[in-house]
């Protein structure tokens, strides 16, 4: 094991390897950003200066990243106590970020660790869903660029997942 500095602040949430070039890697962070790695994990660098300057920008709830290329990246950003953010969209590894759905997050929310807020189907790339908090849940069939409302307005989801056994069947904890 060795440790990796990271910088910004708050808790880890998730490590995400691109399935297409393994040595990239994003990480996301509770209240401290977006990082990515181009060297397997060996140096961080920060991802969220090229986010808009606001409050709760720095608190991410979820990241996916294409298995197609590792430069198209979605990442779920918001606070409880601010605007509803969003989903934003990468194409060039989070150097430029591109706001493609306004919904409340909860990056620093008190359920942050429990699951995943953003599903890619395992067989279609394209189509991805969301979970946001309070407005619902959100699907893209053109890889994220657009989302349309799905229903689920009200909840406080967990988790949700493509079933690997029915990927037509989709999990909402």
């Amino acid at each position: 094991w060795r440790s990796v500095k990271m910088g910004g602040g708050g808790y880890i949430q998730n490590v995400v390897v691109s399935p297409s070039n393994p040595n990239r890697l994003y990480s996301y962070v509770d209240v401290g950003g977006l990082f990515r790695s181009d060297d397997g994990g060996k140096r961080w660098r920060m991802l969220h200066g090229a986010l808009p300057a606001r409050n709760g920008i720095y608190e991410v709830r979820g990241l996916v990243v294409d298995p197609r290329d590792d430069k198209r990246v979605l990442a779920a950003i918001g606070s409880q106590w601010n605007a509803p953010e969003g989903i934003y969209l990468s194409n060039d590894a989070g150097n430029t970020w591109k706001k493609v759905l306004t919904a409340r997050f909860m990056g620093n929310g008190p359920e942050r660790w429990t699951g995943f807020v953003l599903a890619r189907h395992p067989q279609n790339p394209d189509i991805v869903f969301t979970a946001s908090e309070e407005t619902g849940i959100f699907r893209s069939t053109d890889g994220g660029k657009s989302w349309k409302y799905a229903g689920q307005s009200g909840l406080h989801p967990t988790d949700i997942r493509f079933d690997r056994a029915n990927p037509n069947r989709i999990w909402l904890c």
